[in-house]
C-alpha cells in the first residue's frame, strides 16, 4: 500500500468513527493526472456502487484528505436516505 493510501485509509476510519458510518465504502485513490479534468472534480461518489474515488496526482495531502471528508459526508447523506436538493447536499458536505 502507498503512503498516500495508508493516510487516506486511517483517516477514512477516524472519520467513519466521528460520523458514525454504517459501513465503509471502497475507497479508490486515483493516480492518474487527468481525473479530475474528465470529471470536473477532485471526488465522485458512486451510491449505488458503494465507492468513492478521489484524486491524488499533484495534489496536497491536505486536500486530498478535504476532498475524503466531503465524499464520506455524501456517504452518511446516502446511509440517513436524505431527500434534501442537491445544492444542499453540496453545501452540508
Amino acid at each position: 500500500m502507498d503512503n498516500i493510501e495508508q493516510i487516506v485509509s486511517h483517516f477514512v476510519d477516524f472519520c467513519a468513527s466521528r460520523l458514525k458510518l454504517q459501513h465503509i465504502p471502497e475507497v479508490v485513490v486515483e493516480h492518474e493526472p487527468n481525473f479530475a479534468v474528465e470529471h470536473a472534480s477532485f471526488g465522485a461518489y458512486h451510491p449505488g456502487h458503494d465507492v468513492f474515488q478521489v484524486s491524488a496526482a499533484g495534489r496536497h495531502v491536505m486536500d486530498i484528505l478535504r476532498t475524503v471528508a466531503h465524499e464520506l459526508v455524501h456517504h452518511k447523506q446516502h446511509e440517513l436516505n436524505s431527500t434534501v436538493p442537491i445544492a444542499q447536499k453540496e453545501y452540508e458536505a
